[in-house]
């Protein structure tokens, strides 16, 4: 770590690192939104939270020094409690134009939408249940009343569609716990 005088008063400055591209900001900004690492400060500190960070391996390499840690963490808590903040009132906006202007049940072609209909719900827990294994989109498709309302291909293309969906959301937890290494201070 390089330091450098101040030629007015005599105090010596220490150099920061480049927060910007910092694998440092991405961690504590990531524990900010997960909610691993509270908004409020009075909940911990940025001395109980820079006891924990420190030794972290990015934060060791890229030599993070506390008073830089404080300020970047002061302002990420800022920047991501803004940004709740703005979601809460977006959906608070969304919440009450549905209230005004609820989601039709039917499209333009006075068909039911799938995704408001009872039958989501039993397709999903089907295909959960490897219900539909070994049965053709139309044996299915009669094995209940909800499932009638379609018409046989649209009915076809909503299995598929569901499965893919499954698979998605399978993907996305898995992603979702996959973690390099566990550096969360707080249970």
């Amino acid at each position: 770590m390089a330091q450098r005088s101040s030629a007015t008063d005599n105090t010596i400055e220490w150099d920061t690192i480049d927060w910007r591209n910092s694998e440092s900001k991405n961690i504590i900004l990531n524990d900010l939104r997960t909610g691993v690492l509270p908004l409020d400060e009075n909940e911990a500190s940025a001395e109980e939270a820079w006891e924990h960070y420190r030794h972290l391996p990015a934060f060791q390499g890229e030599g993070v020094q506390f008073e830089q840690f404080k300020k970047r963490l002061a302002d990420h808590r800022e920047q991501i409690g803004g940004r709740i903040e703005r979601a809460m009132f977006d959906g608070a906006a969304v919440a009450h134009d549905r209230m005004k202007h609820p989601y039709p049940t039917h499209n333009q072609h006075g068909k039911p939408n799938f995704h408001l209909s009872p039958a989501e719900e039993l397709l999903r827990q089907d295909i959960s249940n490897n219900r539909p294994v070994g049965l053709l989109p139309s044996q299915l498709q009669s094995t209940r009343d909800e499932y009638k309302v379609f018409k046989p291909r649209k009915f076809k293309e909503l299995i598929y569609q569901t499965i893919r969906h499954i698979k998605f959301r399978n993907f996305i937890e898995e992603r979702k716990n996959e973690m390099p290494f566990d550096y969360r201070p707080w249970p």
